[in-house]
């Protein structure tokens, strides 16, 4: 995986993307979704980290982290989220959703060369 600008990143078929997700100030996670599907925690006691695989063999892949924060959550609670694939590169540091953040929603676009 190659972080291409902001948000996009290229990727291989058949690779895998480990999110990580780290939280301030907040308790529940987040729901992530893949082209429109649940991604769901690699393990259930576990719910910050998530993997998938780009399936597509042309074309692009959309993840998407829609965040909550409960009514008592300060300004600065916050999601923080890290992306890797396994087919090389660094694990880049996808950024964060804060509590104070007009939109609650990180999107990413993966695409296939």
């Amino acid at each position: 995986m190659e972080q291409s600008t902001i948000n996009h990143y290229k990727v291989k078929t058949a690779e895998k993307i480990q999110l990580t997700i780290r939280t301030l100030k907040v308790n529940n996670p987040p729901a992530v979704s893949l082209d429109g599907s649940a991604v769901p925690p690699d393990d259930p006691a576990n719910p910050w980290q998530r993997s998938f695989v780009i399936a597509k063999k042309t074309g692009s892949q959309a993840l998407t982290i829609s965040c909550s924060f409960d009514a008592t959550a300060p300004a600065d609670a916050a999601y923080t989220f890290t992306l890797q694939g396994n087919g090389g590169g660094s694990a880049y540091d996808a950024g964060d959703v804060e509590a104070g953040d007009p939109d609650w929603t990180a999107s990413y676009t993966f695409f296939v060369s």
